[in-house]
């Protein structure tokens, strides 16, 4: 009775209700059109209103009416059984009554707080008016309602759909309404298997889902909570109509199938938006969905279900884009929450977040993503500096820079940090590589994951320009990790530019050269990185002018410019400077290392005293100190293991090399924008000069890397646009104002020699096959030879030495090709200025390099022989001997290296004086060329050469019989007249002694043949024969008057010169010094062979005294020999 009662009134209510909404309808059809669009927007929001309550009252009924009502089971929704659920429909359907009072005293959901002039609200209407048309649409297509069924559901709908402006506690009957309809037409056409059975599973928990609790282990629900349930319970729902649907049905059945699919979408959105779940805990749901999406994002249903949420939420909506971010920006926070939390730790929950991550961002709705662009809408994007560190912030803060936030040498895994408990000494090569095996792997899947994240914010083109922003942001505010010193805490971590740098490789592998605008750097939309990188030959006054008086017509950059260009700042910041880092963890772990084993030494050699206190407390402190250092080293050269697996990954060293090779030919291609001629271009262009310094250095850095650890990989690049590239710079050295840059292009030809790195030698055939190389490689290189000897650093004396040492082992490589040993057999016997200026740098360094090598053998012999003496190293203080040991290091280091470039320069003076002898005994050079090779064999064969002995000289590579082999070889190669006359004008370490003792040195060590060895005797009686008619000449010359007199030498002019300055000077002792230094040695104003101009009177002034003197001295022996008779 107390049903039909409330029956009743809820028909009454509803018809009252219904005849003034009728009449308030009549009324606006005689309103403007402003109150029909008012009037549509009122029936929207109580259509919206009416369905809101189904989904408050489905989804929040408390968990203990679940678990009293028997017909539940474990079912959040509650859905009945097929022999009450007509039952329950009727109860419901009966009179509106009834159900008005059954709402004012059991209706679990709160109505209290819900306001519908809210803001929050009006959105709420909006959603559930969509899932309500929806539901009442898929009832009306159902084949198996009749009319008259349809009728009784539409009926109290429209009814109360009146009254719901009046009275909102109603509405939660009218969805319980319509639900149980649906539910039951589902009965009835036996689809009850779209429905989760009674009884859903609990959740499996695995590793991963583990891990999962343990991230969010502060927050994490229990597995069988309410949300747990109803979120289980809607997957398998899906999940049952997906199979449904697969099976294949009749069409009436897909027919009411499809829309009820659309339908759980909609009840799946409202859940993940919030917008009519207030009592349910949305947090927990969220997070119940995360571990899901973690553990099952690469499952093709999951991938499905997700697909169609995004879809959905998306889709024919331009203004959807506040809800949808309002669904995924808390998603997104959760999976960067995931993301800090993982890392690259065992659990491997950093990876799992990047592939849920890189997953969501690739679903396409049309031709946009979703997720890309609402992750390109959260404010944390580019986020704003709250401290001076802005690189550090932008990099670790932002919601895509911390996906890139990983890295091998910060965040190691745990089973390398175990398998890397050994110092590299005590670890196999094997096994390292199976370590650096895991590192690889991972960090590739990580980066894998990562390119795809920013790939598609990229190409997405709502979230595109926002992309590039932030990469360009990063580079800016990170400008400064390209410095020599840099504060790493104010700047992004080493791993995460390296991950970055992964994702614009891969961008710019389909980069076509021919689509980069070279100009971009100076266009107006150019995004400014930094102002002060040096140019390659403009000082900043030039490049100001310069950029200032363009006139271009200026287009929009396309994408394909700035992604190259932004590849080659981020490649400058990361693995240029990740390289210099490794080199330092190298000598840090070394050093480290030698200290340890001079602890442990000393320790060792501490003498046994008897036990007392305080020697058991030194003792306890030097194992301590000990102890320390040993924990010290072992992280270091963990650091650095991890390093090497880093930087020495095989597949990010192809990825450099591709780009590098790009890269170099960009730079090719600006500098032969006016045309070439050969090698060199018709008029250097501008541009070519404004481009920053490290374009070119950072393509030789890295190829220096390569080729000298893996030479290996050369082999996956062009090795002939390469070699036209190193070919170009190299014979357009003129063209830079650092002269380091050309050193460098040097050294990459250097480590392509076969004798060096015979894996290389692909590239060095391509380089000296050149069409173009044997007319223009070997003058440039010989002209950079005497340029480098002075390059304006603190440091030149020593990079000259270097810098020759690769030249020469280039030279050599040369000389072994039969076409470039013709080219330079020709140039040589050219004898321009370049030539004889070469040669007598050659003699300088030989004689500096084998001085300095020979002194320090000496220093050697002296510290080995104290050493030796037991008793006098005994009586030296601590301080002393360490002063000792300390001098003995540093003159072992001089003599390895000055030794390894003497040889090399002595080899070539070698193989060179074989076939080319009249250049080297030139006026300039023949007298310099002999008085080296005397000096070197005095101090060979000298009377002090006992000095030179010293323990172990194979470590320093030294071998005086060798050297004393190859000395006496360039002799009997230039012997001739010439030569013999040469080596008789040294006055300094000439003597027929000298050449006697050398003789006998050959013979007893048998160093060379006996038909060699008499040769060498002839040159000397030669030589001694000229000595001595010399030595008769100077008698007869030894009044010389002072206007005669060289002033640099002190000997008679023969052939005098007036230089600028007014001084007068014979002409080989200015050109012997300008080959040296291009100044006036009496003023140091500069100076070349062309402003020399001859004294000719000077000249026949000592001609006609020199003929006078020797007129004189002939007839005066002819008066002795008179006598005599």
């Amino acid at each position: 009775l107390r049903l039909r009662c409330i029956g009743a009134f809820r028909i009454f209510a509803c018809n009252l209700l219904c005849l003034i909404f009728a009449f308030i309808h009549c009324l606006t059809l005689l309103f403007d059109a402003f109150w029909n669009v008012m009037h549509f927007g009122m029936a929207a929001l109580i259509c919206t209103t009416l369905s809101q309550v189904y989904v408050f009252f489905r989804f929040k009924m408390p968990q203990n009416q679940g678990e009293n009502n028997p017909a539940m089971g474990s079912n959040p929704f509650a859905l009945l059984t097929a022999e009450n659920v007509e039952q329950e429909v009727e109860m419901y359907t009966m009179n509106a009554q009834s159900a008005e009072d059954t709402s004012e005293s059991n209706s679990p959901v709160r109505m209290d707080d819900y306001d519908p002039c809210s803001h929050s609200a009006i959105e709420n209407e909006n959603n559930c008016g969509d899932l309500m048309y929806e539901i009442c649409s898929l009832l009306n297509v159902s084949n198996g309602i009749n009319n008259s069924e349809f009728a009784s559901v539409l009926q109290p709908l429209a009814t109360l759909r009146d009254e719901a402006c009046q009275n909102s506690a109603q509405w939660e009957n009218v969805c319980e309404l319509v639900f149980y309809d649906l539910m039951f037409c589902l009965r009835k056409e036996n689809l009850a298997e779209l429905l989760a059975p009674e009884e859903t599973l609990a959740p499996n928990v695995a590793d991963e889902q583990r891990a999962c609790q343990e991230v969010f282990a502060h927050v994490w629900p229990e597995s069988n909570t309410f949300e747990s349930r109803i979120f289980n319970y809607a997957i398998i729902c899906f999940n049952n109509i997906v199979t449904h649907l697969n099976a294949g049905v009749d069409h009436s059945k897909s027919c009411f199938a499809i829309p009820f699919r659309k339908i759980f979408f909609s009840l799946l959105i409202s859940l993940l938006s919030g917008n009519m779940f207030a009592q349910i805990n949305l947090d927990d749901f969220r997070l119940v969905m995360i571990k899901s999406l973690l553990v099952e994002s690469q499952d093709a249903f999951w991938s499905q279900l997700v697909a169609e949420v995004i879809q959905q939420s998306s889709e024919n909506d331009p203004l959807m884009s506040e809800k949808f971010d309002k669904i995924f920006h808390p998603i997104i926070s959760l999976l960067l929450t995931a993301n800090g939390a993982g890392k690259l730790t065992k659990s491997g929950m950093f990876a799992q977040a990047l592939k849920a991550m890189s997953f969501l961002c690739q679903i396409k709705v049309g031709s946009s993503r979703p997720v890309c662009s609402s992750l390109s809408r959260r404010t944390d994007f580019t986020n704003t500096p709250y401290t001076t560190a802005v690189g550090r912030e932008i990099a670790l803060l932002s919601s895509v820079g911390q996906w890139f936030d990983f890295d091998s040498i910060e965040e190691t895994l745990e089973f390398v940090e175990e398998q890397l408990q050994q110092s590299e000494e005590n670890m196999s090569k094997s096994r390292k590589e199976v370590v650096y095996k895991i590192v690889r792997d991972r960090l590739d899947t990580c980066r894998y994951h990562c390119c795809k994240i920013l790939k598609n914010l990229l190409t997405n083109a709502i979230s595109r320009e926002a992309a590039i922003t932030y990469s360009y942001n990063v580079v800016v505010h990170n400008i400064r990790r390209g410095n020599i010193m840099v504060e790493q805490t104010t700047t992004a971590p080493d791993g995460f530019f390296l991950n970055f740098l992964y994702t614009f490789y891969q961008l710019s592998h389909k980069v076509v050269l021919d689509k980069i605008n070279p100009m971009f750097i100076l266009h107006p939309k150019c995004r400014k990185i930094s102002s002060r990188e040096s140019a390659i030959n403009m000082s900043e006054e030039e490049l100001n002018t310069y950029i200032n008086n363009l006139h271009e017509e200026w287009s929009d950059p396309k994408f394909t410019t700035e992604c190259f260009f932004l590849t080659v700042y981020i490649q400058h910041l990361s693995v240029v400077r990740g390289l210099r880092m490794h080199k330092r963890r190298l000598r840090n772990c070394q050093e480290a290392q030698r200290l340890l084993a001079q602890v442990r030494a000393k320790r060792d050699n501490v003498p046994n005293t008897s036990s007392s206190s305080s020697s058991e407390e030194a003792e306890n402190y030097t194992k301590y100190i000990v102890s320390e250092i040993e924990t010290i080293v072992q992280g270091l050269c963990t650091a650095y293991m991890l390093s090497e697996a880093t930087f020495f990954d095989p597949n990010l060293l192809r990825s450099v090399l591709t780009f590098v090779n790009v890269q170099l030919s960009f730079i090719i291609k600006i500098l032969s924008l006016n045309g070439m001629n050969g090698l060199t271009p018709v008029k250097v262009p501008e541009l070519f000069k404004t481009l920053p310094e490290f374009f070119v250095e950072d393509v030789m850095d890295l190829l220096i890397f390569i080729l000298s650890e893996t030479p290996e990989l050369i082999v996956h690049c062009s090795c002939d646009s390469l070699a036209h590239g190193l070919l170009t710079l190299v014979c357009n050295a003129d063209q830079f104002k650092n002269p380091y840059l050309v050193a460098k292009v040097v050294e990459v030809i250097f480590y392509t020699c076969p004798q060096l790195r015979p894996a290389a030698n692909s590239l060095h055939m391509a380089i000296l096959n050149h069409p173009l190389a044997p007319a223009n490689f070997f003058r440039s290189l010989v002209k950079f030879y005497s340029d480098v000897e002075s390059m304006g650093s603190s440091t030149e004396f020593f990079d000259k030495f270097t810098i020759r040492f690769h030249i020469q082992a280039v030279f050599k490589s040369m000389w072994q090709n039969a076409q470039h040993k013709l080219v330079i057999i020709d140039f040589c016997n050219e004898a321009d200025s370049n030539f004889i200026r070469f040669v007598n740098m050659l003699i300088n360094d030989t004689t500096f390099l084998l001085d300095e090598s020979l002194e320090g053998l000496k220093r050697l012999n002296e510290a080995q022989r104290i050493m030796d003496d037991v008793t006098q190293w005994n009586m030296l203080q601590e301080e002393e001997r360490e002063r000792v040991l300390s001098q003995m290091q540093q003159d072992e280091r001089v003599v390895r290296s000055s030794l390894q470039l003497a040889h090399v320069i002595v080899d070539m003076f070698d193989f060179m004086t074989e076939d080319i002898k009249e250049p080297f005994l030139s006026a300039e050079l023949g007298d310099r060329l002999a008085a080296m090779l005397n000096f070197n064999l005095a101090q060979l064969c000298g009377p002090k050469c006992r000095h030179l002995r010293v323990k172990n000289p194979q470590r320093f590579n030294w071998d005086p019989r060798a050297l004393l082999d190859q000395l006496t070889q360039i002799y009997l190669h230039l012997d001739n007249d010439k030569f013999a006359a040469a080596i008789a004008n040294d006055e300094r370490s000439y003597s027929k002694q000298l050449f006697e003792d050398v003789v006998g040195r050959i013979v007893r060590h048998k160093i060379k043949a006996v038909s060699q060895v008499e040769q060498f005797k002839l040159l000397a009686e030669r030589v001694e024969q000229i000595w001595e008619m010399k030595r008769e000449q100077e008698v007869i010359l030894c009044d010389i008057p002072e206007e005669f007199t060289d002033p640099l030498m002190g000997t008679i002019m023969r052939n005098p010169v007036l230089l600028p300055s007014g001084n007068i000077t014979d002409v080989s002792s200015i050109r012997r010094h300008l080959l040296n230094k291009p100044t006036d040695p009496f003023t140091r104003q500069q100076l070349d062979e062309s402003m020399l101009i001859p004294a000719t009177e000077l000249k026949n002034k000592i001609d006609a005294w020199i003929a006078e003197k020797l007129k004189e001295s002939k007839s005066s022996s002819s008066s002795v020999a008179k006598k005599t008779d």
